[in-house]
């Protein structure tokens, strides 16, 4: 009886430790691997799950080697499949547009694009390009203390280097996950890319409204700075 008992508790223990008898692949990747390509009777609540998992594997995808690459290109194929066909029902149906808005920004945000998963003119996959070490990234395109200007407020001066140093983590961040995409012949996100060069656009703003003394204008150029900088972030890390 003793025995039995202890078997049963090692069982439970098992259960509790590997709930779905998956190895230690997250959460996140089995529910993605598990998408269809025609999600006929999604709900919404099965959509805010798909956008959640997107989420957590968007910082996953975002430095991945090669061999990464090759091993989830099926994984990625799915997801944009589903959002692709939870696209077409929203077309069918009003009350999906919004649900399938949210599907397709977190996609949006993803570092791989739908193009980059197509199979070659030979109709077989395309490898991405390997490169065993990628260039390390530069110096940020902007000036990363704010200029001296004779009576500009300490605390605007302040803020201007604050939000360079964070814009400069940003961008070399970004600059790495870019390298490491060119590297297997891929690239940034189109939105990613352009949040980086409003991110310059607004720190030379900053720059230019400060040395013209306009300390309101300086404020709003930072201001959208800190913008582009956590749309960054929130890809490439802090």
């Amino acid at each position: 009886m003793r025995a039995a008992c202890i078997v049963l508790w090692m069982a439970s223990l098992a259960a509790a430790q590997n709930p779905a008898g998956q190895g230690n692949d997250p959460q996140w990747r089995r529910d993605l691997m598990g998408l269809s390509d025609h999600p006929g009777g999604a709900t919404a609540q099965d959509i805010d799950r798909f956008v959640q998992n997107v989420q957590m594997a968007t910082p996953y995808f975002a430095t991945i080697t090669p061999g990464d690459f090759e091993a989830n290109r099926e994984m990625v194929r799915r997801m944009w499949a589903y959002t692709m066909a939870l696209e077409i029902m929203a077309k069918q149906n009003p009350m999906m547009r919004p649900l399938a808005s949210r599907a397709r920004g977190a996609m949006n945000a993803f570092p791989i694009g739908y193009m980059m998963i197509q199979p070659g003119a030979s109709g077989q996959q395309q490898a991405p390009r390997p490169q065993a070490q990628p260039p390390k990234p530069g110096a940020p395109p902007f000036a990363l203390t704010a200029p001296s200007v004779e009576g500009a407020p300490d605390e605007l001066t302040a803020r201007y280097d604050s939000t360079a140093a964070r814009a400069a983590t940003a961008w070399q961040n970004a600059e790495t996950v870019r390298l490491n995409l060119a590297s297997q012949g891929m690239g940034l996100n189109a939105q990613t890319a352009a949040s980086l060069s409003r991110l310059k656009l607004a720190l030379d703003g900053a720059v230019r409204a400060l040395q013209g003394r306009n300390w309101d204008e300086a404020a709003s150029s930072l201001d959208r700075a800190d913008g582009e900088i956590e749309k960054i972030s929130k890809v490439v890390g802090h």
